[in-house]
């Protein structure tokens, strides 16, 4: 082991170091967990829209039973 080496870990500049990157890394999957939820709940609202749209345009009997009966 180098003399550099261990006068960094004896102030504890490793330690330091380690923290910060282990804390960088945990933002990152934050960010990607947050990010894929976004994603999905837009991914679901624009498939009921887009179903939604579906039924106004060919309206069924079920169709009429649960939008109100228009």
């Amino acid at each position: 082991m180098n003399e550099h080496a261990s006068t960094m870990r004896d102030q504890g500049q490793d330690s330091t170091g380690a923290k910060f990157h282990t804390q960088i890394a945990l933002d990152r999957t934050m960010l990607a967990w947050i990010r894929t939820t976004v994603t999905m709940a837009t991914f679901g609202f624009g498939m009921v829209g887009f179903f939604r749209s579906l039924e106004e345009r060919n309206p069924t009997d079920r169709s009429a039973f649960t939008s109100g009966g228009n």
